[in-house]
């Protein structure tokens, strides 16, 4: 399957025009400018044109022996109906250097839907396709926001640095070590609200684990292994210290489960209100209705 490099519309392999722009095909495979780069030892040439990329990506910058070498820009653009693209590369755009065909030095990379608030930029390094190095990572969407600045190594968030989120369930900040896109040891500090179950707070400073023995996750989310936890009800504006060993910790499962019991008797009394309400309704549902 071929592309027009200068518009990017599907070339029929019998046409010589192309039908988006009406570009001969043969001018196409010609317009290249020639340059010789000054700082080379070896002097050799490299040209800039556009070509065809693998799964159907456009680039345009610098060549050389044919391939992207130097400077360049690579478009996915997003055709109707073609199995030839992978989903996660419709109108992904790359700017940057190139090594040998490969993302390879400093660029920019980012991904936008604009009809569902969707976006996705990362600025950094690259080392043969995969981020790593120094970079910033930033993703929205909807009412979902997140940020990290810091290292990367072999396309993973991989060394130190920041990691911001913005929810409507959970917010937080965190600064410290990540190995393979998750906390390895740091300062967290959020909030978490969910389906009416009251808003807390924690600031903790520690490692993480993700084997299964952890019981206690922060935030819904975060595995404490061994560290330093201060729990806040923000409604009452109580706190609790606790110091986290093992993934275990005897005084935040006492606090929990002393919250549980009695949101179990306010619960209770809701049902019985609610089952009150309920006989003298004159709306019931059918049998075997309701919410599962």
């Amino acid at each position: 399957m071929k592309y027009c490099s200068n518009c990017g519309t599907q070339i029929i392999s019998e046409s010589k025009f192309c039908s988006g722009c009406g570009t001969q095909i043969a001018e196409l495979q010609t317009k290249q400018t020639v340059s010789i780069d000054p700082t080379s030892e070896n002097k050799l040439e490299t040209t800039t044109n556009r070509i065809l990329m693998p799964l159907g990506g456009i680039y345009e910058g610098e060549l050389k022996d044919g391939i992207a070498n130097g400077f360049g820009k690579l478009i996915y653009p997003e055709p109707d109906g073609d199995p030839d693209y992978g989903p996660f590369l419709k109108g992904e755009i790359y700017e940057g250097n190139f090594l040998n065909g490969k993302k390879h030095g400093f660029g920019k990379l980012y991904f936008e839907k604009n009809d569902d608030n969707r976006n996705f930029v990362y600025e950094g390094d690259w080392k043969f396709n995969e981020k790593s190095g120094s970079g910033k990572l930033t993703e929205k969407f909807g009412n979902f926001f997140r940020e990290y600045i810091g290292e990367f190594n072999n396309d993973t968030i991989t060394g130190e640095g920041t990691l911001r989120q913005l929810a409507e369930t959970n917010s937080f900040n965190f600064e410290g070590s990540f190995l393979c896109d998750e906390l390895k040891y740091g300062l967290l500090i959020g909030s978490y609200s969910y389906l009416g179950y009251p808003k807390y707070s924690v600031r903790y400073k520690g490692s993480f684990s993700y084997i299964p023995e952890v019981r206690i996750k922060l935030l819904d989310m975060f595995p404490a292994f061994d560290g330093e936890l201060i729990f806040t009800w923000l409604e009452t504006g109580e706190s609790s210290k606790h110091i986290v060993k093992l993934g275990e910790c005897e005084s935040y499962d006492l606090m929990r489960d002393n919250y549980l019991e009695n949101d179990d008797e306010e619960d209770d009394d809701e049902e019985d209100d609610d089952e009150d309400n309920y006989n003298d309704s004159p709306i019931k549902p059918k049998d075997g209705a309701g919410l599962r």
